[in-house]
C-alpha cells in the first residue's frame, strides 16, 4: 500500500512538472532554499567565531527551530485554510494504523517539506559543526510540529468524542508551558523524538476517534454534543475568524508568560491594552456578538417551529460553550502562573466572560 502512495505520488509530480512554468520555479525555490540554508550556515559560523557577538550560535539556531516550529502548523491558516481530508475512501479495508500511516506519508510528500527539508541540510552542511545539531534537530521539530497541527485539525475537521479532544487539549497545554524551559531541552534530541511520539500516539487515538464516531452514528446514538461542534467548526465563515482570534490571544499570552519570566515584566507593562486580551472578548468581538448572523438557517428554523427567544438563548449559549471551555483551559494557568494576585485573575476573567456572555444574547436578538 505505501509503495504503490509513493509511486502515485511520484507520477503525479512528473505529470505536473510537464508545464516548462513549473519547472522554472521549481529551479527557482531549490536555488533558494540552498541560499538561505547558505545564509544560515555562514551566521553560524560567524557567531561561533566571535565576529558577531549580538547574539550567541545557540539562540541563533534555537530561534531558528521555533520559526520552523511556528510555521509549519502556521500553514492550516496562510493563505487559506485547508481542511484535513481522509485519504482513503471509508469503505477501504484498512485499519487505523495503516490509514494513519498513509495519511502522514502523503502530508511529508509535498513541495513544503521538501524545500524545508533541502533548506535543513544545505544549512548544517553550511554551517560545518561536527556535532550537527541543527540537522537532527531541524528535522525532528518539522516532524514536531507537523503532527502537532494534524492533532489540531482533528479537532476542528472532524467530531471527536469528548474523551479524544479532552486528551488533545492536555497534551498541548503541557507543551505550551514545555516552552519555559526551552533552553533545557532545546538541544536535547531525545526530548524533542518523545514529544513527536506523543504527538504521533494521539493523533493515532484521534484517528480511532473519528472510526468510533462513525460508528455511533451507525447505531443512531445520540449526537448532541457533536451538533454543536459541528455547527461551530463546520461553519467556514466562523471557522477563520475564530482560528486567527485563537492564534492571535494564545500568542499574546505564551508571549507575556515567556517575557514575564525572563525580564520579570508584562507584554504592554500589564495596562489596559493587555487586559483587553485576558477575557474571550476576541471571540465575541469576532463572532459571537453577532451569532445569528453566522447560523441564519437555525436562527430561522427556531423562529418558524418555537419563535421562542428562550430557546434562541439556550441555542446560542450551546453554541458558545466549547470554544469558551477551551479558551478556560487554556488562559486561567497561563494566567495563573504569570501573576501572584489569583483572586483577582479569577474575579475578573469569569466576571467579565459572564458579563460578554449576558451582552452577546441582547446584541444577538
Amino acid at each position: 500500500m505505501i509503495g504503490a502512495l509513493l509511486l502515485y505520488k511520484l507520477k503525479s509530480y512528473l505529470k505536473r512538472e510537464g508545464n516548462p512554468w513549473r519547472v522554472v520555479l521549481s529551479i527557482f525555490l531549490i536555488i533558494n532554499a540552498v541560499f538561505y540554508g547558505f545564509l544560515f550556515g555562514t551566521l553560524t559560523q560567524l557567531l561561533e567565531s566571535g565576529t558577531i557577538e549580538n547574539i550567541s550560535k545557540d539562540d541563533f539556531i534555537k530561534y531558528t527551530l521555533l520559526l520552523i516550529f511556528v510555521i509549519t502548523p502556521g500553514r492550516m491558516i496562510f493563505p487559506g485554510y485547508k481542511p484535513l481530508k481522509q485519504l482513503f475512501p471509508k469503505y477501504y479495508p484498512l485499519s487505523i494504523t495503516q490509514r494513519y500511516a498513509a495519511s502522514l506519508i502523503n502530508d511529508f510528500l509535498t513541495p513544503y517539506f521538501f524545500y524545508l527539508s533541502l533548506f535543513i541540510v544545505s544549512g548544517s552542511l553550511f554551517a560545518n559543526t561536527p556535532d550537527s545539531q541543527f540537522l537532527v534537530s531541524g528535522f525532528l521539530f518539522m516532524i514536531c510540529a507537523h503532527l502537532l497541527r494534524r492533532c489540531i485539525q482533528y479537532m476542528l475537521d472532524f467530531s471527536l468524542k469528548p474523551s479524544g479532544v479532552l486528551m488533545a487539549f492536555i497534551i498541548l497545554l503541557i507543551l505550551a508551558f514545555g516552552l519555559y524551559n526551552i533552553d533545557y531541552w532545546i538541544f536535547k534530541p531525545y526530548v524533542i523524538l518523545t514529544a513527536a511520539g506523543l504527538f504521533f500516539v494521539m493523533g493515532w487515538v484521534q484517528e480511532w476517534s473519528i472510526k468510533e464516531s462513525r460508528l455511533r452514528k451507525i447505531r443512531s446514538t445520540s449526537l448532541k454534543t457533536n451538533l454543536q461542534l459541528k455547527l461551530l467548526f463546520n461553519n467556514p465563515k466562523v471557522k477563520l475568524p475564530l482560528l486567527i482570534g485563537f492564534s492571535v490571544k494564545t500568542g499574546l499570552l505564551l508571549l507575556d508568560f515567556f517575557l514575564f519570566r525572563k525580564n520579570g515584566v508584562h507584554l504592554f507593562n500589564g495596562q489596559f491594552v493587555y487586559w483587553l486580551f485576558v477575557p474571550p472578548l476576541i471571540y465575541f468581538t469576532y463572532v459571537f456578538n453577532n451569532i445569528w448572523a453566522f447560523w441564519f438557517n437555525l436562527w430561522l428554523n427556531l423562529q418558524l417551529r418555537i419563535g421562542d427567544y428562550k430557546a434562541m438563548i439556550i441555542q446560542a449559549f450551546f453554541l458558545m460553550l466549547p470554544l469558551l471551555i477551551i479558551d478556560a483551559v487554556i488562559t486561567l494557568p497561563i494566567l495563573l502562573l504569570s501573576w501572584d494576585d489569583k483572586t483577582f485573575i479569577l474575579t475578573f476573567y469569569f466576571t467579565t466572560t459572564f458579563s460578554m456572555l449576558l451582552l452577546s444574547f441582547l446584541w444577538s436578538l
